[in-house]
Parts: structure tokens; C-alpha cells; sequence
């Protein structure tokens, strides 16, 4: 039997279950690793296993949020603050948008960066499309959308 991803679903996430939802009523967890304010926080694609924050340390982190509750890695490659981060329909790559006037596009699972993008301005925010994988948006400070190309 083969090592196990960490991005990998659990078993026991894998079968969908239906039930009434209810408004948490007691505080369960506070997630502490971060040198500064957390920007951004999405939760893993389908499953919720995982949980990806942005900082303005400069850093993204990837977290185990049902059952250890700490951080499994820590994504460092922008030298200023993150402002949003997107990850794909699998959760095998995310986008990092940073006020150092980078995107970075990161494989999760290595913590390493595939490609970074930019036009010499801010972005603010990303978003993968949700059928081509291989296109993004990002919303920049000059008022100006952009669509990039990951290939």
C-alpha cells in the first residue's frame, strides 16, 4: 500500500450525508501559526478535510482541521502580505495573490511554486474558472480585470 497524500479525501468524508445543519453553539478550535493577520481562509474542494489560510506574514498555510487540528505546511514565496488565494476543483493547486504584485499558482501537495504571474500591479482578488482549470481571473487595484493562461 502506497503513502497516503495529505490532500487526499478520507474515507469516511467520501460518502455525502444529509442531515439538518445547526448554528455552532460553543467555540471549538482557535488555529494559531501566523506572524500577522489572516486575510483569507477557504476550505479544501468538496471535502472541507483541509482548511488553506492567507496572511499578511507573507505566508499561506494549509491546515488539518477535523482531526489535529494543525498546521501540515507552510507556503512561503511572497515578501509582502497575501490578499486572497483560490484553490481548483481538486484541490491540487491554488492561486496566492500577494501586494508584492505576484500570483502564485502552488501544486498543494509540494508546497511548490509552478508558475507566477504579473502585470505590475496589485491584485486583489482570484478566481480559478470553474470548468477550464487553466484559467484564472484576478481583480487588480488599477480597476481592471485580467484573465491569465496557467499554461
Amino acid at each position: 500500500m502506497g503513502v497516503s497524500k495529505f490532500t487526499e479525501v478520507p474515507q469516511y468524508l467520501q460518502a455525502k450525508k444529509s442531515g439538518p445543519n445547526f448554528i455552532p453553539k460553543k467555540w471549538i478550535h482557535t488555529f494559531q501559526g501566523h506572524a500577522k493577520g489572516v486575510q483569507r481562509v477557504k476550505f479544501f474542494p468538496k471535502s472541507g478535510h483541509l482548511m488553506l489560510s492567507a496572511s499578511h506574514d507573507g505566508t499561506c498555510k494549509i491546515w488539518d482541521v477535523l482531526t489535529h487540528k494543525k498546521c501540515l505546511r507552510t507556503y512561503t514565496g511572497h515578501n509582502k502580505a497575501i490578499r486572497d488565494i483560490d484553490f481548483n476543483n481538486d484541490g491540487s493547486k491554488f492561486l496566492s495573490a500577494g501586494f508584492d504584485k505576484q500570483i502564485h499558482l502552488w501544486d498543494t501537495e509540494t508546497g511548490k511554486v509552478i508558475r507566477t504571474f504579473s502585470n505590475g500591479k496589485t491584485p486583489f482578488c482570484v478566481k480559478f474558472h470553474p470548468a477550464k482549470q487553466n484559467m484564472f481571473l484576478a481583480g487588480f487595484n488599477n480597476k481592471k480585470i485580467v484573465q491569465f493562461d496557467t499554461n
